[in-house]
């Protein structure tokens, strides 16, 4: 991963972590931003660890917003699968 795509994250404790941006893009339906990434992690599957959320800002303050919507989540998967078929 490039240093670019590193971005850090302050938990609801404060407390900073490090992910790595995956893909940004505004979905055209919506018009809202959405951010995938990863902590280069691997769950007890083996699987990395992959999160997703909606992006707002608000002048010089960015807020992730956690995705929980169905139209929101089918976006995210929409987009994962096409990142999977773009790196084959």
């Amino acid at each position: 991963m490039n240093e670019e795509d590193k971005i850090i994250i302050k938990n609801n404790d404060g407390i900073e972590q490090e992910f790595y941006k995956l893909i940004e893009f505004t979905d055209k339906n919506t018009n809202k931003n959405f951010i995938i990434y990863t902590d280069n992690k691997f769950d007890e599957n083996n699987k990395l660890n992959i999160y997703s959320n909606i992006v707002e800002k608000n002048n010089d303050d960015i807020n992730f917003i956690p995705v929980t919507a169905e139209e929101d989540l089918e976006t995210v998967k929409k987009a994962l699968v096409q990142v999977k078929v773009d790196l084959n």
